[in-house]
């Protein structure tokens, strides 16, 4: 595909763009090349999680599609008879929620609605996909922005979480590597859209279980150019591994492994047989 925004482009059309996204450099970041290449000829396997995430985005900031793709299914266990009855009526195309997982999702729209923050989801475009080249590796990459204000202008990120507390929350900005992915985002706006002003990256950030308490987070500066170094890393290394198509596991040689300072503290070694 050509660099450039698309505003009808399908989640299932998306993943198919033979492009690097940020799932990718992930991967390669946290894991290995060997792993980042298992995913891309496997794909990510689906958990629950990822599941009810993404029922969860499609519910609020696509309701016409929701309806088209979900379904509530029998309040009884997966794999039990009645449930695999349901899905035989229904077909393969819809996606079967259950009850409590339906009602989990119009709490947190409910909780999502009524919040202030509810400004960053309005007077743009859901579901955004940005193709751009990157310059220094000429590599074809891309995004899929859950809400776009072309005005702000402002990339906002729906994100279901165990806690939205802010301490916790900046945590997990880094744990779940949130700053790589916001930083890779706004590397493809400065690409397809404009590289003379900056495009702000927000986090909406809801929790999963009641009360669905939800904050908003617009991420910093520095928050951000930790990013940019962080998918920088990657991206070149991922360009390495594809000119020489080696996708290393870890460290290849053989190499010394004590166990953490903590760790040998508790184990009975003192900091006198440490030096």
């Amino acid at each position: 595909m050509k660099p450039g925004l698309y505003y009808d482009i399908s989640f299932e059309s998306y993943v198919k763009i033979d492009a690097v996204n940020n799932s990718t450099l992930k991967i390669l970041s946290d894991q290995s090349p060997a792993h980042c290449r298992q995913y891309m000829d496997e794909g990510r396997p689906e958990t629950q999680s990822l599941g009810f995430g993404r029922a969860t985005d499609c519910y609020i900031l696509e309701p016409a599609l929701f309806e088209k793709q979900y379904v509530v299914g029998p309040d009884c266990r997966r794999g039990t008879n009645e449930w695999k009855d349901f899905e035989a009526s229904v077909g393969p195309e819809m996606t079967i929620l259950k009850p409590d997982e339906m009602d989990a999702i119009i709490s947190i729209y409910n909780q999502v609605s009524k919040s202030q923050a509810m400004r960053l989801l309005e007077g743009g475009t859901a579901q955004v996909v940005a193709i751009w080249k990157d310059k220094k590796t000429d590599l074809l990459c891309k995004s899929r922005w859950d809400y776009f204000r072309e005005d702000i202008p402002m990339i906002t990120d729906l994100k279901t979480t165990r806690s939205a507390k802010p301490d916790e929350f900046a945590r997990d900005v880094y744990k779940f590597g949130y700053y790589q992915q916001a930083a890779f985002y706004v590397e493809g706006y400065k690409n397809v859209v404009s590289d003379k002003h900056d495009c702000c990256f927000a986090i909406f950030a809801v929790e999963k279980v009641p009360p669905y308490v939800c904050c908003a987070y617009e991420l910093g500066a520095k928050t951000l150019e930790a990013g940019r170094i962080a998918f920088r890393r990657a991206l070149d290394l991922y360009a390495k591994c594809l000119e020489k198509d080696h996708w290393p596991a870890y460290e290849e040689k053989i190499t010394m492994l004590d166990m953490p300072a903590w760790a040998l503290t508790a184990a009975g070694l003192g900091p006198e047989r440490m030096m």
